[in-house]
């Protein structure tokens, strides 16, 4: 979730993030790679995984195709999604 869409109901992602051992940021990644799917860059420092968009680069409705990818991968994982309160008054 970015900055360009401020969904305070979404604050949970980086408790899920830290579920599954990653940090937001890769998160982030591992969604976009998972929605828009992703290619392999080989670089000096090794073999790298991209997406292929940005969440930057879509409109509203591939956006929602995100938000739905981050709702069923923490419902497969059985991550219990903490209450808005709890989390609006951790975030803010």
């Amino acid at each position: 979730i970015t900055p360009q869409y401020p969904l305070r109901q979404f604050l949970w992602v980086g408790e899920f993030a830290k579920f599954v051992g990653m940090t937001h940021d890769e998160m982030h990644e591992e969604l976009l790679c998972r929605t828009f799917g992703s290619e392999h860059i080989a670089t000096t420092l090794g073999d790298i995984r991209r997406p292929v968009k940005r969440s930057s680069e879509v409109g509203v409705v591939e956006y929602s195709t995100l938000v739905e990818m981050l709702i069923f991968t923490a419902a497969e994982l059985d991550f219990q999604v903490p209450p808005a309160e709890k989390m609006i008054a951790v975030y803010g």
